[in-house]
């Protein structure tokens, strides 16, 4: 007798049913929907705003429902009965880097303190993983990215109102849309830019896609000037300079004029004296860089020679000690200490053993990057690939007066491992989709 009938007939019990209709291609693509609102959230819904003497805060912390698209996975994990993520040098790095993250928890001084601040690194796992299990496909990726740019546009449209139109004197123009801080949003209008840049650049001969992106760039990088962050300004301009010299011939002069249109329109728009201002403030004499200069990274440099220069202070151990007089070790204000240069932050936590695996992840980052630009001949994909390498080129840029990457808040790092997840998904699918004949072909595996 064969029982296969009774298990979807009409003796067959409801739980049943309902798993039997929740095929893993709904299931992926129900996942993907989810991962869509969740990075939407993620990016727009972080601390809040002010309009009209309301705050305005419809989800605080948007990473807390991480565990609804990772239990999916599961669902979708244990319907397929298989191991779907590929596994190649790239992930046995960061499976070595995960496991001596985890073990800096053992001689951090602070690891009790910040036990939360490892639970957020499992987070991020938890995201990658579920984008990996859920997204198979062009149209999963493009929901996702969906998610993220429209929740950049909202920041942008709010940073315009703060700009323009709120009366906060705390804010003195220094526009956060839904961030706390305005280098913060500073940086998540870079990761929005880079992969916006590198779309362009792909999509310059269909003109409706390449004056929709056009026109997103623009905005984005007017609500960049009105943040006042220099670094992220003067990084972002300078990387896509570069990016467009080597990307296509005319590329150098034309991201150049778009820039010079971008923050002439700006400021003939707004009210410029900030701005000017600002960036008129840009010199060897500047107060802030010498203060890091002169005072921040000496006082690093000696918590670094004093702590371990192998191993760093441990993951979490950061703190910025305080002595009898009130006073902090390192002269920055917080009890975490921010060295204000990625590599200085890299090595007071994790030492020279986690500023090699820093340095592999770049190497992963721009290999990535370079093999899907190279043989990929579908613009996402190519975006995609050219937008982590102009991210990479940007954090590097202003990763000399910042940390970069990874040093920020949980819900940046949200963005950056979502972008960063899609690029190897891509890039696995480029890898797939090589003529049968080639050598790299007969190292992969067809996807499903």
């Amino acid at each position: 007798m064969n029982a296969e009938p009774l298990r979807h007939g009409p003796a067959a019990t409801l739980p049943a049913r309902f798993l039997a209709w929740f095929t893993v291609d709904r299931l992926c693509r129900l996942n993907t929907v989810i991962l869509a609102v969740l990075v939407f959230f993620v990016v727009c819904s972080n601390y809040g705003f002010a309009i009209a003497g309301t705050t305005v805060r419809w989800m605080r912390h948007p990473e807390n429902f991480l565990t609804i698209p990772v239990l999916v996975s599961l669902l979708i994990l244990w319907r397929e009965r298989r191991w779907v993520v590929r596994i190649t040098a790239r992930e046995k790095v960061l499976a070595l880097y995960l496991a001596f993250t985890a073990a800096g928890l053992l001689y951090s001084a602070a690891a009790r303190a910040h036990v939360a601040e490892y639970r957020d690194v499992l987070r991020l796992l938890g995201l990658a993983l579920a984008l990996a299990w859920s997204v198979r496909d062009r149209r999963g990726m493009g929901i996702v990215l969906a998610g993220f740019f429209l929740g950049s546009l909202l920041n942008v449209a709010v940073a315009a109102y703060q700009y323009l139109l709120t009366d906060n004197p705390s804010m003195l123009h220094k526009v956060r849309a839904t961030w706390q801080d305005k280098n913060i949003f500073g940086q998540q209008l870079e990761l929005a830019i880079a992969y916006l840049t590198a779309g362009l650049f792909c999509c310059a001969r269909r003109t409706r896609w390449a004056a929709a992106l056009a026109a997103a760039v623009a905005v984005h990088g007017a609500a960049l000037l009105m943040t006042l962050a220099r670094a992220s300004t003067l990084a972002v301009a300078a990387a896509v300079l570069v990016f467009g010299a080597l990307h296509r011939g005319k590329a150098a002069f034309l991201a150049a004029a778009g820039i010079a249109l971008v923050a002439g329109g700006v400021l003939l728009a707004v009210p410029a004296r900030p701005i000017l201002d600002r960036l008129a403030s840009i010199r060897l004499e500047d107060q802030g860089l010498r203060e890091r200069l002169d005072l921040i990274w000496p006082a690093v440099l000696q918590r670094i020679q004093r702590e371990g220069i192998l191993l760093g202070t441990g993951y979490g151990g950061n703190t910025n000690p305080e002595r009898p007089d009130g006073t902090r070790e390192v002269p920055i204000t917080g009890r975490q200490v921010n060295a204000h240069n990625a590599v200085l932050q890299v090595v007071l936590v994790q030492g020279l053993v986690g500023l090699a695996f820093w340095l592999a992840f770049c190497f992963f980052a721009i290999q990535t990057a370079v093999r899907l630009m190279r043989r990929s001949g579908d613009p996402l994909h190519a975006a995609l690939g050219g937008g982590t390498l102009l991210w990479v080129m940007i954090g590097m840029i202003r990763g000399t007066v910042s940390p970069w990457p990874f040093s920020l808040t949980i819900r940046y790092n949200l963005c950056v491992v979502a972008l960063l997840t899609l690029a190897v998904l891509a890039d696995n699918a480029s890898a797939h989709a090589v003529p049968p004949s080639s050598p790299a072909a007969a190292r992969t595996e067809p996807l499903e």
